[in-house]
């Protein structure tokens, strides 16, 4: 029975996305420099998107609702990771970027964001209110709704996935197993 289930739990272990072992390590001052990067820049989105309306809302109207600050702020943030990492010598293959899944995770936002206004919908039902679909995909029809699932399947997104996943742990694993600290 102990076998059976160490058997199990190293399976389950296997099935997880580890970090390829020909990925360059960098330094802890790297990862800080590029943590600071990051916030810096997401907090100047995030003020310049409150403060700065007029702009944003010209681009908002002049693409028909498909660019939204999602996509602005997610594809900027995408390049500040970008950027960074080629600073440190990584490649996108090195942060995760493989064309082979690009398709996949399409699909796979495209279904969530879908998911989503299913949820809105049964949720204002149950309510009793008119079926609706979320803030994010009302106003201008079906433009709104798409800028929304482009603004999350092209920027936020990837911006997130790119740091989190295909930087930031990544090196602080290969960091902390370089100290000689316990990995499970």
């Amino acid at each position: 029975m102990a076998s059976l289930l160490t058997h199990t739990g190293r399976e389950r272990r296997a099935s997880h996305v580890r970090p390829s072992t020909d990925v360059p390590e960098t330094s802890w001052r790297f990862l800080l420099l590029a943590t600071a990067g990051v916030v810096a820049v997401a907090t100047a989105l995030n003020i310049s998107f409150r403060a700065g309306r007029g702009f944003y809302t010209t681009v908002y109207a002049d693409t028909g609702h498909l660019v939204r600050p999602a996509l602005i702020g997610g594809l900027a943030l995408l390049a500040v990771v970008f950027v960074a990492a080629g600073y440190a010598g990584l490649r996108p293959p090195d942060l995760g970027w493989q064309r082979s899944r690009v398709g996949g995770g399409l699909a796979a936002t495209a279904a969530i964001f879908v998911a989503m206004q299913i949820i809105q919908i049964i949720v204002t039902v149950a309510n009793d209110d008119q079926p609706q679909l979320s803030a994010s995909g009302t106003g201008a029809g079906w433009a709104t709704a798409m800028g929304a699932l482009t603004g999350y399947a092209l920027g936020i997104a990837p911006a997130e996935e790119t740091y989190f996943r295909g930087l930031l742990l990544p090196q602080l694993r290969l960091t902390v197993g370089s100290l000689g600290w316990p990995q499970r």
